[in-house]
């Protein structure tokens, strides 16, 4: 039982705990006393939420066991592991010493010291990696955390290592830094593994750098799987304040090639052994005697170590207990400077989200110092992360006595008065560890919490309700909803009070954001202008005079996906299909006007009960909280393009890239799976693990969660969750044909069948005996060593089945043959002859001629087209676009110009000769009119971005044109086929009569980075010329201006300065905030002036924005 002694508190019937000395992730290590053989241990204490985790303690109670079988002079040996009253103790061996990683920030180490140290930590490695049990067994003992904060180096000059195969928390970040590329990949974790850790520490030590740094876990992956590794010279000449010695030049070069060779990708190309890297080491340079390292330890370390010898003499005298000593903040020691606080067990944004939250909301956090103010009065409090170079500041204030929770401290931002969203306590979110100088910060909740998106939501501002916004329209009444980017609130039109909206408030950070305020307008404004059935609207948007972002939104009476997924589980294949369905439908509207979710999951999409033509009752899935910016981290470290919910980011998502529309595929890959399993495809423990898998790991196929998934959907999915973005669909409209696949009535429902019935029961049986058998004994014979003649007549008689299929236009019994066939050669191998066949039947199936059937009911009016057209002729690249441009020529209408458009653009690059071959075909000779302008436009519109010079070549001609649709056309393709080489033609698009081809132009200008001083005084023209012109095409004036080159922005700033100052008074706001936003991007200093003498004479509105952007 637990018990107090007289010294302190006894434990395990035999041990007395005493002092703190360090803390670490996993628990707090004391001084102790072996009461029986009156000798002093170390005693690691686990933290209380880690000691009530079942999992956790089994697998630390195993791993310690295991480790505890090591016996070596260079490994901190365990004496004992128990569990008593709830709580969790490993008693050790006490070794005076201190953790390498406090010695070397304290003193910097000589070569021969450093590879001392080194050679030490290897040989016990090896012993550690050689370990037996008693019988001779080997125990395979890998310790996967090697690092300088496990390296104990003793005042005996003996270098130790500590902490073999510990168990880690879930939300423990680890020292991710020193994993290698097969730890991070969810390889084998093998002794090269170590060996790969040791390289990267000598590495470090040698440079006094970090070797894969950034700011984020993600960057830190990519680096580390990168595999650059600086040779140590040239990092050191690199920073060396004079040349270096002969000697030191030779120690680095003999160091080099041991750490090249440890931190190796491959583990094969390191080190077999860690003994075999500590003899090639004591090769390179000769170590230090351990009198040598036990006098650079006292140098580095001496005032702490005395202060422990001090403890120990003390413990070493106690014969019986003696009464306790008052805890050291209950005595009036005075209040110090400044309270430290070391962030190490959260993600740095993260734990900053938390401090900063509390404090702007005037919240409490239990702090448990060893010291601690007593005069209640105000202190700075100071929070280091890793790996930053500045600490986050807060005013602390004592409020009462201490508790065993901790002495609670309330906060408040740093140079900011106190700001009480509301009179309620707010619970405390976290609390600390005692240390003995510093404070770790851990949840008090679930470890696996993401506080990047739950903190602050948690914390939102109450005070905004029974707020008027927009100048009294609109009355805030409840809260409905949050998340990482606000909360959502149900309000009321003040002028009808039966229409109810919902409106989203950014977070108080967000406003100070300058670059943030300024993405939050233009995404708002063209989220404003989606308009679909499975898309919330957005109504409007705007900014107050105090700051505050709002966003309002019709306002949907339904239960999202995720409360379906909670109260019903996984749903039926068909019902997920059709809710996915709509979602890509509405994703295809919005990608197609240039806007990307960044963040499709269940809880964003809502599902309406409404009614169809036929008075039927359908639920009706709206995707929302679409495409606006989301609020940046603190310290401003965290960019909007690396936000994103991490169970469904893609992994360039996760890399911080840019996302487009396939990124949204991966996320929709990743709901329907949820949808049809009811689990995730990866199943991380914390943000840091979800993102590592995202881009690193292949995700669990669904059929292992759901063992008769329909094979068609699993290939869909897995294809959607493809890690590089060009193997995934490549639009929503792709993606959503081929779940249309899995509800097409012409297939049947089993497609683990070879083949099936494709046509109507009246015909069914006819087909069957023509198409079906054919099929199956070409497959059967590709399969199998079979005779050339018989493989020869069976791929003849499947060909034919193509023609017979094609001439129907039959382009789902079609896709399906084709489909078994490329099945079939998988599995063969991809070996001859079933290869010769295979080509044989696509070949057949590719005819153009054979394809103008499906193309012409792809763009018939006269017939609504499924799906299966429009995948077959993808599927058919080259040829498929032969037959789109035949079918084309003889159907007008907006519906066949609309479908050709789509289905082009899905054919993609493969279109490019057939779009060439066409726009030469259609021009005209000797100046003429065109005979088939719509023909023309809708080519152009279909041409893919990628460059190709011939492409771009004639796509100039039309340019040149009088009809201002082809004109229009042309401008908005050329800049991506063409490049810099479109900028005359651009040009002189933007002297066009036409509005349209002028914004289009300079639109296209801006993106080929073509406006320059000739360019910016042809745009001051156009906005001085006394001809009317449209709000949209000042805003891209104004766009255009702000990406004026070098030479051209003195101008370009005198021209949008001009108009910020002396504008008309009734410009819409949207045109006065574009030009302020390029005033500061191209001359901050003026534009600050000008921006505050326009809001001074402006609407509360438009000046809370201008204000917004100072």
């Amino acid at each position: 039982m637990t018990s107090q002694s007289a010294t302190g508190e006894r434990i395990l019937e035999r041990y007395t705990l005493h002092a703190a000395i360090a803390s670490g992730v996993v628990g707090t290590v004391h001084l102790g006393r072996d009461e029986v053989a009156s000798g002093i241990v170390a005693i690691k204490r686990l933290h209380p939420q880690l000691a009530v985790d079942e999992t956790f303690v089994a697998r630390f109670f195993d791993e310690t066991r295991l480790a505890a079988h090591v016996h070596h002079p260079n490994v901190v040996r365990t004496i004992d592991i128990a569990r008593e009253a709830g709580e969790v103790f490993v008693v050790m061996e006490y070794v005076p010493g201190e953790s390498l990683i406090r010695l070397i920030r304290s003193k910097r180490p000589s070569y021969r010291v450093i590879v001392t140290i080194m050679r030490d930590v290897l040989m016990g490695l090896h012993a550690a990696h050689e370990a037996t049990d008693a019988s001779g067994v080997p125990l395979h003992v890998v310790h996967r955390d090697v690092g300088p904060n496990n390296v104990l180096v003793g005042e005996d000059g003996v270098a130790r290592v500590l902490d073999f195969g510990r168990a880690r928390p879930a939300h423990a970040k680890g020292r991710l830094a020193y994993l290698a590329p097969e730890h991070l990949s969810g390889g084998v974790v093998s002794r090269q593994t170590d060996v790969y850790a040791v390289g990267v520490m000598l590495w470090e030590i040698v440079t006094g750098k970090r070797l894969f740094k950034g700011e984020r876990d993600d960057v830190v992956v990519s680096s580390i799987l990168d595999g650059a590794v600086p040779a140590l010279m040239n990092v050191i000449m690199a920073t060396a304040a004079r040349d270096l010695p002969d000697d030191a030049l030779g120690a680095l070069e003999a160091l080099d090639s041991v750490v090249m060779r440890a931190v190796a990708a491959a583990p094969t190309e390191r080190y077999a052994t860690a003994r075999e890297m500590a003899e090639d080491l004591e090769l390179a340079l000769e170590p230090r005697s351990p009198r040598r390292i036990a006098s650079w330890v006292r140098k580095a370390a001496g005032e702490v170590l005395s202060s422990r010898a001090r403890i120990v003499e003390t413990l070493e005298r106690v014969e019986e207990p003696a009464e306790p000593e008052p805890l050291a903040h209950e005595a009036p020691l005075g209040p110090p400077l400044l309270l430290p606080i070391v962030v190490a067990d959260l993600a740095d944004a993260s734990a900053l989200t938390v401090l900063d939250s509390v404090a702007n909301a005037g919240g409490m956090v239990l702090v448990p110092l060893l010291t601690a103010p007593a005069d209640g009065g105000e202190h700075l409090l100071e929070a280091h992360v890793p790996d930053r170079e500045a600490p986050a500041l807060f005013f602390a204030r004592a409020m009462g006595p201490p508790t065993e929770a901790g002495f609670p401290l309330s906060l408040r931002p740093y140079g900011a008065a106190p700001k009480r969203l509301s009179p309620a306590s707010l619970p405390a979110l976290v609390t600390g560890v005692s240390g003995r100088s510093a404070l770790r910060l851990e949840l008090t909740e679930s470890h696996s919490r993401d506080l990047t998106h739950s903190g602050p939501g948690e914390l939102v501002e109450q005070h905004v309700i029974g707020r008027a916004l927009q100048g009294g329209k609109l009355v805030i009444e409840e809260r409905i909803g949050g998340g990482g980017g606000g909360a959502v609130y149900r309000a009321r039109w003040t002028e009808d009070k039966r229409r109810d909206v919902a409106v989203k408030v950014q977070h108080d950070r967000a406003q100070k954001d300058l670059e943030f305020c300024a993405r939050f307008h233009a995404e708002a404004l063209a989220a404003s202008k989606l308009d679909h059935k499975n898309l919330v609207r957005v109504i409007d948007f705007g900014q107050e005079p105090d700051g505050l972002l709002h966003l309002t939104m019709e306002h949907l009476e339904g239960p999202s996906l995720r409360r379906i997924l909670e109260a019903e589980g996984p749903l039926p294949m068909e019902r997920a299909v059709e809710l996915m369905r709509q979602i890509c439908a509405g994703l295809a509207h919005a990608h197609e006007r240039g806007v990307v979710h960044r963040d499709v999951k269940p809880s964003n999409v809502i599902l309406v009960t409404q009614r169809d033509d036929d008075g039927n009752t359908v639920q009706v899935a709206k995707l929302c909280d679409f495409g606006i910016a989301v609020a940046p981290a603190e310290g401003g470290d965290l960019p909007r393009r690396a936000s994103g919910t991490a169970q469904y980011m893609s992994p360039e998502q996760c890399r911080g890239e840019e996302v487009d529309a396939r990124g949204d595929v991966y996320a929709c890959g990743v709901t329907l799976y949820e949808l049809v399993t009811g689990e995730l495809p990866f199943q991380g423990r914390d943000r840091a693990e979800l993102m590592r898998l995202h881009q690193l790991a292949a995700p669990t196929p669904p059929s292992t969660h759901l063992p008769d998934i329909d094979p068609l959907l699993e290939r869909i999915i897995l294809r959607a969750l493809a890690k590089t973005p060009s193997a995934r669909q490549q639009t929503m409209l792709e993606l959503r044909t081929a779940l249309g696949e899995l509800l097409e009535p012409a297939f049947v429902p089993d497609r683990r069948s070879s083949f099936g019935p494709v046509r109507a029961p009246a015909v069914e049986e006819a087909e069957e005996t023509s198409a079906g058998p054919a099929v199956e004994a070409l497959v059967a014979l590709m399969q199998q060593p079979a005779d050339t003649a018989d493989l020869e007549r069976a791929t003849a008689r499947v060909e034919r089945v193509v023609k017979m299929l094609a001439s129907r236009g039959d382009a789902a019994a079609l896709g399906e043959v084709i489909r078994v066939v490329v099945a079939a050669y998988e599995e063969a191998g991809r070996r001859e002859p079933a290869a010769t066949c295979a080509r044989r039947v696509l070949h057949t199936a590719a005819d153009p001629v054979a394809l103008v059937p499906s193309a012409e009911k792809l763009l018939s009016a006269s017939a609504e087209p499924t799906e299966a057209e429009l995948s077959l002729i993808v599927w058919a690249k080259v040829a498929g676009a032969h037959a789109l441009y035949g079918a084309r020529m003889r159907h007008e209408g907006q519906a066949a110009r609309t479908r050709f458009v789509s289905a082009m653009r899905l054919v993609g690059s493969s279109a490019v000769p057939v779009l060439y071959g066409a726009l030469e075909q259609l021009w005209p000779a000797d100046g003429a009119s065109i005979e088939h302008p719509t023909v023309v436009v809708d080519l152009l519109r279909s041409v893919p971005g990628a460059r190709d010079e011939a492409l771009g070549t004639v796509i100039s001609r039309y340019a040149r044109r009088p009809e201002p649709e082809i004109q229009n056309a042309a401008f908005a393709t050329i800049a991506h086929v063409w490049g810099e080489r479109a900028i005359p033609a651009l040009l002189a698009g933007i002297q066009s009569p036409d509005d349209r081809v002028q914004i289009t132009a300079l639109r296209s200008l801006k993106t080929v980075g073509g406006v320059d001083e000739v360019v910016v005084r042809k745009i001051g023209a156009l906005l001085a010329g006394g001809a009317p012109i449209s709000e949209e095409m000042r805003i891209v004036a104004a766009e255009a201006l702000g990406y004026a080159a070098t030479d051209a922005r003195t101008l370009a700033a005198r021209v949008v300065l001009r108009f910020v100052a002396e504008g008309a008074t009734g410009a819409k706001n949207a045109v006065v905030l574009a030009f302020a936003r390029a005033a500061l991007a191209l001359a901050p200093a003026e534009a600050k002036n000008a921006i505050a003498a326009r809001a001074a004479r402006s609407d509360d509105l438009l000046r809370g924005a201008l204000l917004a952007l100072l």
